[in-house]
């Protein structure tokens, strides 16, 4: 049990230590996938059925 402990903690380690030396990478991949995401899957139009009428129909209610 405690082997499996601290292999968790080494890993969480690891993890948490990638993460700060790619932050800068990794901030810029998941800023352009989600304005790429909003601009490509939020249909601004006013067709029914489209996520911005969905959206603005739940937040009416």
């Amino acid at each position: 049990y405690f082997s499996l402990v601290v292999m968790m903690f080494l890993g969480e380690f690891m993890l948490g230590a990638l993460a700060f030396i790619f932050r800068e990478q990794v901030s810029r991949s998941l800023k352009y996938e989600l304005l790429s995401g909003i601009q490509d899957h939020y249909n601004v139009t006013r067709e029914p059925g489209t996520l911005a009428t969905i959206w603005d129909d739940i937040h009416q209610q």
